[in-house]
């Protein structure tokens, strides 16, 4: 076995999945993420 395997997760989290991914990687705003997530300012205020 390779150590990998597989998780199951809806097409919502995968999108969300993405999200997080464009700002780590390609400098996706937090702002911008937080629209994409449809978080309130509030909640983004945190990252």
């Amino acid at each position: 076995m390779n150590g990998r395997g597989f998780i199951t997760i809806s097409m919502h989290e995968l999108e969300r999945v993405k999200v997080i991914e464009a700002v780590v990687e390609h400098g996706l705003t937090i702002v911008l993420a937080a629209e994409r997530l449809q978080l309130c300012e509030l909640r983004s205020a945190g990252w």
